[in-house]
């Protein structure tokens, strides 16, 4: 019984945190993608070990953005066997994504990618 209720709180945790991110986008309302404003959408997620939880802290602290970035979203999932780190941010300059995984190094293993507009016209254009 313990065994289920652990799994069930784990799902509800992860809907939670799915929704914080799907709300924080939506409220942002990031103005025209890259081929307007210069500035891209960036969604990194990162994965670390348990054990590295108190120096992925220390060195979130640490973190210094340029002016011209703008982090929208910023999530720490814990999990049962990995824990997750979650940055949504704006950015003209792509050494921002650099800096950010430097700064965890050999900690965190990232996943980046961009966010583009789902816009009917937007994607033809692409296409």
């Amino acid at each position: 019984m313990l065994i289920q209720l652990a799994t069930r709180l784990e799902t509800t945790n992860q809907e939670a945190i799915l929704l914080a991110l799907e709300l924080a986008l939506a409220e942002h309302k990031p103005r025209e993608y890259a081929s307007v404003s210069g500035e891209q959408m960036i969604v990194a997620t990162g994965s670390f070990e348990i054990k590295d939880m108190r120096e992925v802290l220390r060195r979130r602290k640490e973190l210094q953005w340029s002016s011209h970035t703008k982090i929208i979203l910023n999530i720490l999932k814990p999990g049962q066997g990995q824990d997750a780190l979650i940055y949504v941010m704006e950015t003209d300059d792509i050494r921002e994504t650099i800096k950010l995984t430097s700064c965890f190094k050999e900690l965190v293993k990232w996943t980046i990618s961009f966010a583009i507009s789902t816009d009917d016209e937007f994607l033809d254009t692409l296409i």
